[in-house]
């Protein structure tokens, strides 16, 4: 399956990343591998942990983000006010479920999700008040990075 453009970078430039991304990880060994580190934003440590990109021009600069948050991320143009439920809720402590993959993650999130925020078995965490999701553009853009960038968002 093909990726979408995302913040004006290509579906196939962000394929070629993520490869270029693993050869950066493999090339230097004491570099930190997301599953190393866990979800910085609900703090999960197991599970899928993946390295997010905004900037598919900088593969050495990621977000380990479990599986949960980066589609969260990624599905934050579609569905506003539960993007920004799902900020609160990991600001005040919520951590997702940890998934292996990503089989059927979008009808998983969309079944468990906004339900799950409010189920108090998730709330492992302490209160924070903001996570790295706070600071992400609410709205699409086009990364200055990406190709053919003129200086001004379409």
């Amino acid at each position: 399956m093909a990726l979408a453009t995302y913040n004006g970078f290509p579906g196939k430039m962000r394929d070629r990343s993520t490869k270029a991304q693993e050869e950066f990880w493999d090339a230097n060994p004491d570099y930190p591998r997301p599953e190393k580190l866990g979800c910085m934003v609900c703090l999960q440590p197991d599970g899928l942990i993946q390295g997010h990109l905004e900037d598919y021009s900088q593969v050495q600069v990621y977000m380990p983000l479990c599986v949960t948050c980066h589609m969260m991320l990624h599905m934050r143009w579609q569905g506003g006010p539960l993007w920004e439920e799902y900020k609160l809720a990991v600001r005040h402590g919520f951590r997702g479920q940890a998934k292996a993959n990503l089989n059927g993650i979008f009808v998983y999130l969309r079944a468990h999700y906004p339900k799950d925020l409010r189920t108090d078995k998730f709330y492992v965490n302490d209160f924070r008040p903001a996570t790295c999701l706070d600071f992400l553009s609410p709205i699409k853009f086009h990364h200055p990075n990406a190709p053919e960038y003129q200086g001004e968002c379409p």
